[in-house]
């Protein structure tokens, strides 16, 4: 079991619906020494690569060409893989906040909520505004 330092309980689940997550490895380099790949990090798995043979997840864009610009979940905790690869959880179901979310600037809501979509994944983002 992995434990974990602290507990962010963010506004980042925009509905009570039921969430499931799973395992998932995310790879080295995802964030610089002395930060962390914050919670609700867009995820997806690469394919093409020597990351590939491990399933190891990156920050999922739209634009890439590794397999990771399918998403495939959201971190649900924070992490740090500035060393080292990490196994952290990803939630594969749920309603997120778009603008709590760590979303790449490549996805629009549309274009994400879209790939979720025809994954046939129940992931959807949708807008909570931003306090003034």
């Amino acid at each position: 079991m992995t434990v974990y330092p602290s507990y962010n309980p963010t506004s980042l689940i925009a509905d009570d619906n039921d969430l499931i997550a799973r395992q998932v490895i995310v790879a080295s380099g995802q964030n610089v020494s002395g930060a962390v790949l914050p919670r609700g990090t867009v995820l997806g798995i690469v394919t093409t690569t020597g990351l590939a043979t491990t399933g190891q997840a990156i920050v999922s864009k739209a634009t890439a060409t590794d397999g990771s610009q399918v998403p495939t979940g959201v971190l649900t905790d924070d992490v740090d893989t500035s060393v080292a690869a990490v196994v952290a959880q990803e939630y594969e179901t749920g309603v997120f906040a778009y603008e709590i979310a760590n979303i790449d600037p490549s996805w629009t809501i549309a274009t994400l909520n879209r790939a979720f979509q025809a994954k046939g994944q129940p992931v959807f983002f949708r807008s909570v505004g931003v306090a003034a």
